[in-house]
């Protein structure tokens, strides 16, 4: 990436902005607006000459025949920008310190302030001159490589106040404008009806159903386009899955965007009619796993049967939540989970092993649509979650990678592919031969292999900033 320093002065800005030569980008620009507060605090610093951090602008030469344009794309400094040029067109009277209660420090009461509660055509000819004449610093970006930019947008937000989420909402790419479309935001997005309905709580609390959303939407592309079945949901690991997928597209074969709202569509036609308090985060996210497992490969009665065993879970999770008995399973095995280091991956997959367990009990029996075809990733994943993640036949514990799915009853010999006709074996146990029938090891990368990017264990430490328990 190649950058030059640039130095400009306000009266520049203030022309490039009325001829349109300050390209805006919606990828870097879907941040909070500044408030009229921040903007008087940015002019009132200018006069004072309190110095300004650098604007970036990406520098974009169009060419046509004969005919060339240059433009400056702005990649950060947008609000600056409008807060200058409103100043400029009187859009704003400045702080007064020595009338405005609210608005500026105390000390600054006694400091001389000139300007104070003036508009920019009021102000004595010195003092627009001086702010007109006011050196601004730039840094020009020349990269043709995009994702260059967007990283850099990316670090240059790291600094701004906002927590994490908010941080995430303004970066660019198509990942933060999925998030945001699906789990929503006022005034401009509504969100999907499950996450309106049975995660809504009232108040988004600064962007917690989003930063669910995203825990969701990152562990469900893990299972499907990495093989992983978790990954870890801290802040850290959510930051490096957004920029993992700078270049997300929700319109790709592999991007599973529709799959994914066909899942939260079932789990909201399953759930919406039940009274029951919003979801938390650790709920919905195994019920949405669950769900994506049961999908379009079981009897449609799963539905009926999957509502009344979530209540009946909640109640049992309730009852052990309140005693905090450690004899207690649901304590034991989720409760303590959902608390204590709630974001790791092997936090989420005990807890997810002991959801399947229980739900699966709770809905029995569960049919397949069609018994013809082998086991399927999410029937391994059931089977492999109730057995404990042990070997039906030398009942030693098994890694994912190396578990099989086999029919007890073999498929040669007429049986079923069924749940109640599976089992899990580990490879040594596990026979091949013309009446072996299941997922092939063949398929199944090995572990280090299937490690997603955002799954380092460089960011296996715990983030107490938003909890994915405490929501």
């Amino acid at each position: 990436m190649k950058h030059e320093p640039e130095s400009f002065k306000i009266t520049q800005l203030i022309e490039w902005k009325k001829k349109n030569l300050l390209l805006i980008n919606e990828e870097y620009q879907r941040g909070a607006v500044w408030t009229n507060r921040q903007e008087k605090l940015l002019i009132d610093s200018i006069f004072r000459g309190y110095p300004l951090p650098l604007f970036y602008f990406h520098f974009i030469k169009n060419e046509a025949d004969r005919l060339s344009t240059n433009t400056f794309e702005i990649i950060d400094g947008q609000q600056r920008i409008n807060a200058i040029y409103r100043f400029s067109n009187n859009g704003f009277k400045l702080f007064d310190p020595k009338r405005d209660k609210t608005g500026l420090p105390r000390f600054l009461g006694d400091n001389l302030c000139p300007w104070g509660g003036m508009t920019f055509e009021v102000l004595p000819q010195e003092l627009k001159d001086k702010f007109l004449s006011t050196e601004l610093r730039a840094s020009i970006i020349k990269s043709e490589n995009l994702n260059e930019v967007r990283e850099l947008f990316v670090r240059l937000q790291a600094g701004l106040p906002l927590n994490s989420q908010e941080k995430r909402d303004a970066w660019p790419g198509a990942l933060s404008k999925f998030i945001i479309k699906t789990a929503g935001k006022k005034p401009n997005f509504i969100g999907h009806d499950f996450w309106v309905k049975l995660k809504h709580s009232g108040t988004d609390k600064r962007g917690s159903i989003r930063q669910c959303c995203a825990q969701v939407f990152m562990t469900f592309y893990s299972r499907r386009n990495a093989g992983n079945p978790f990954c870890g949901l801290s802040s850290k690991h959510i930051d490096e899955f957004y920029r993992h997928l700078l270049d997300f597209d929700p319109r790709s074969p592999g991007s599973m965007v529709d799959r994914f709202y066909r899942v939260l569509d079932k789990a909201y036609e399953v759930l919406h009619s039940s009274k029951r308090p919003p979801l938390r985060v650790h709920t919905v996210l195994h019920t949405i796993l669950l769900i994506d497992a049961l999908l379009g490969h079981f009897s449609d009665d799963w539905g009926e049967k999957f509502s009344k065993a979530l209540d009946k879970f909640l109640l049992e999770l309730a009852k052990a939540t309140k005693e905090k008995n450690e004899s207690n399973e649901f304590w034991q095995h989720y409760g303590i989970l959902a608390r204590t280091d709630s974001t790791s991956k092997e936090s989420v997959s005990l807890r997810h092993q002991f959801f399947v367990n229980k739900m699966f009990k709770y809905m029995e029996p569960l049919k397949r649509r069609d018994p013809k075809r082998a086991f399927t990733q999410e029937e391994k994943e059931l089977l492999y979650f109730v057995q404990n993640k042990r070997c039906a036949k030398c009942k030693n514990e098994v890694e994912w990678q190396d578990a099989e799915a086999h029919h007890i009853e073999a498929h040669a010999d007429g049986g079923l592919t069924l749940i109640e006709n599976g089992q899990i074996l580990c490879k040594e146990c596990h026979p091949r031969g013309p009446g072996s029938y299941g997922l092939s090891s063949n398929n199944v990368q090995n572990k280090e292999e299937n490690t997603p990017s955002w799954d380092s264990d460089e960011l296996n430490t715990e983030d107490n900033e938003e909890s994915e328990g405490d929501n």
